[in-house]
């Protein structure tokens, strides 16, 4: 008998554009940065220093919806297909430091259920849940930067979005976008010391650091405002929004007891010559 074979959805971006693009940079500074890399237990996560291609664009989404802008929200959701590999770049900061966290997660009690009100915590004896946790927090060293390519039509909407985003990754990780500048190509440096997908054995000799797994949209279909909320996203096998990928960070990755220290590859080429000059830069 014939296996049931899973449908593929072939919605294509439900927007189209001239071709023409102009790059959009933004600049990120983070107090404590935490995403919690795929596939990884949430009570002892591990974190990839960076967020991954799809938070970076739900991020753009949500900077938009959470102002109030529903309609440039879903415009922007439209245009998400045209922002996958090459035409978005994230650029870790010069350095970063991963370390453990021991947290307690306090819930409140239904007050709708008598049930939960008579039922006291065993760990403190008070009616508030307490569910303890470990996260693992990066402090950055500069900024992280993020590159996108936008369509001519969408480069005002992009713009903005990225001006407005106060959060990537989990909402604890809270950012301040410095500046966002135009320019017609690329620099250089966004272009060398971009997180880079690792796809096949072939790009393997070509990998620059270590290799974390993240998540982004899948292909070219065009996923739906509504599928983008988080109780609404298809997860697990079949799904067809998401994909998961390897990824390198340009650069070397270190162990200080229980902490990991990054360095970006220019600045570990600097340490590791001794130059000061540039290492300060």
């Amino acid at each position: 008998m014939a296996r049931k074979q899973t449908a593929q959805s072939t919605e294509m971006p439900r927007v189209s554009i001239c071709g023409e693009r102009i790059w959009l940079c933004a600049r990120y500074h983070a107090h404590v940065f935490h995403y919690r890399m795929p596939e990884t237990v949430a009570v002892a996560s591990v974190s990839p220093f960076v967020p991954s291609p799809l938070t970076v664009k739900l991020a753009l989404v949500a900077a938009l919806a959470r102002y109030g802008d529903i309609e440039g929200a879903q415009q922007l959701t439209d245009y998400l297909p045209y922002l996958n590999a090459p035409h978005l770049r994230i650029v870790p900061p010069e350095g970063a430091v991963a370390f453990k966290a021991f947290i307690r997660y306090v819930r409140p009690p239904d007050v709708r259920s008598e049930e939960a009100l008579s039922q006291r915590d065993g760990n403190t004896g008070g009616f508030y849940a307490v569910s303890p946790h470990i996260r693992e927090y990066a402090l950055w060293q500069g900024e992280l930067r993020v590159a996108v390519h936008a369509p001519v039509e969408a480069v005002e909407l992009m713009e903005r979005a990225l001006w407005r985003v106060t959060y990537l990754g989990a909402k604890d990780s809270q950012v301040t976008c410095w500046e966002v500048t135009q320019s017609v190509d690329l620099p250089a440096d966004l272009e060398d010391l971009a997180l880079t997908a690792v796809r096949t054995a072939q790009d393997i000799p070509a990998v620059r650091g270590p290799i974390f797994r993240l998540v982004d949209l899948a292909g070219e279909r065009a996923p739906t405002l509504e599928r983008l909320i988080p109780f609404q996203r298809r997860t697990g096998r079949g799904n067809n929004d998401y994909v998961l990928g390897f990824y390198t960070l340009p650069g070397e990755l270190h162990a200080s007891g229980r902490a990991r220290i990054y360095y970006r590859k220019d600045r570990a080429d600097a340490v590791r010559t001794g130059d000061r000059t540039a290492e300060n830069q």
